[in-house]
């Protein structure tokens, strides 16, 4: 179990803090929300420092994603269950194996971690993974602040260059958006 003390040496209790739980003596509650939360901020550690602009953490995101230190794997988010976002996200820094969803969710939640806002957007892009009719596949990328990341796509070579576009540069569709 983890402690968070306040500068001023209070320990939080009975609270929730940066999505942990504190129980009444202090220390954290060994849930997912805590598990994931530790875990966002582990990786965060290793690729961003206090003296990084809020843009520097995010291209380190990127640049972490997409740089070659996963492995792609085939992992369908089930999602009807609620916080499917954040449970990809964890399996995806946890396991440095996932597809897009994972990518999506573990940028996500990295750039949530740098101060962002982001968000998934599930569709479907031009593809035959899925042996559709359209000749559509289901795919997912984030937008933060209007602009749109695609790290999969980075990873994979298939569509490189969407870091901060100001639109989505694929023929596609959007199924839904969902906040991570």
């Amino acid at each position: 179990m983890r402690n968070y003390a306040a500068k001023t040496g209070a320990l939080k209790k009975n609270t929730t803090y940066q999505g942990i739980s504190f129980q009444g003596n202090g220390a954290a509650r060994d849930d997912f929300q805590t598990r994931l939360k530790i875990k966002i901020m582990q990786t965060a550690a290793l690729i961003m420092n206090d003296g990084m602009s809020k843009s520097q953490k995010l291209r380190a995101c990127w640049s972490y994603l997409a740089g070659g230190g996963f492995r792609y794997a085939v992992k369908y988010p089930n999602f009807s269950v609620s916080g499917w976002q954040r449970r990809t996200a964890y399996d995806m820094l946890s396991t440095h194996t996932g597809n897009c969803y994972g990518f999506a969710c573990a940028f996500a939640a990295l750039a949530e971690e740098a101060g962002y806002q982001p968000y998934i957007v599930c569709g479907r892009v031009r593809g035959s993974r899925d042996r559709a009719a359209d000749g559509y596949t289901r795919h997912a990328w984030v937008k933060i602040d209007g602009r749109y990341y695609d790290p999969e796509g980075q990873y994979a070579g298939w569509l490189r260059g969407v870091y901060g576009a100001g639109s989505y540069p694929t023929s596609h569709t959007v199924q839904s958006v969902v906040r991570y």
